[in-house]
This record gives C-alpha cells, sequence and structure tokens, in this order.
C-alpha cells in the first residue's frame, strides 16, 4: 500500500510533488471538477451580460441623440415663433400707427 493511502497531505522535499490519502485526492478532484463547473457557468453568465449592458449602452445613445434632435427643433420651432411675434407686431403696429396717424389728421381737418 502506498505511503499516502492513509497519512497526511506531505509535499516531497524537492517540491514538485504532493503525497495525501486517496480519499482526500479524490473529494478535492469533486470539488475542482464542480468549481470548473460553476465557473464555465459564471462565464457564460458574465458574457451574456457584456452583451446584454453594450445592448443597453447603445439604445441609451440611440435615446439621446433622440432628445438631442427633439432640443433642437424645440429651440429652432421658439426661434421661428418669436420672429413670427415680431413681424406680426411690426406689421399690425404699422397698420395702428398709419391709422392713428390717418384719425388724427381727418379729426384736425
Amino acid at each position: 500500500m502506498p505511503a499516502s493511502a492513509d497519512g497526511p497531505i506531505r509535499l516531497s522535499s524537492d517540491g514538485l510533488t504532493v503525497s495525501m490519502p486517496t480519499p482526500v485526492f479524490r473529494e478535492r478532484e469533486i470539488l475542482i471538477e464542480r468549481l470548473e463547473e460553476k465557473t464555465a457557468v459564471l462565464q457564460t453568465a458574465l458574457e451574456s451580460e457584456r452583451l446584454a449592458t453594450n445592448e443597453l449602452r447603445l439604445q441609451i445613445q440611440i435615446v439621446q441623440d433622440l432628445l438631442e434632435q427633439e432640443r433642437q427643433a424645440s429651440r429652432d420651432l421658439e426661434a421661428a415663433l418669436l420672429r413670427a411675434s415680431f413681424s406680426d407686431k411690426l406689421k399690425w403696429g404699422g397698420w395702428g400707427f398709419l391709422g392713428g396717424v390717418l384719425t388724427g389728421v381727418a379729426v384736425s381737418n
């Protein structure tokens, strides 16, 4: 029977080999296999999360671009309305002034 069948875990003097009881070795192998399986599952989940994150970043960028377009359209509309309002004030104010002058001339005659 090998020395490691029922003894403690030992490292060789050159540090290249380890001796351990067979049941301990089997338990560690099972643990390592489980950890490797869990690692594979976690890596798959991580990749899925990265893809979802990239998709969300793209969607956020699209929404930000659309928001900026809406803001620009709002600024353009506001400027157009101000120009139209000023133009209307000049036009109707001019007609009012002219009407007032004509009325004043007619009354004074």
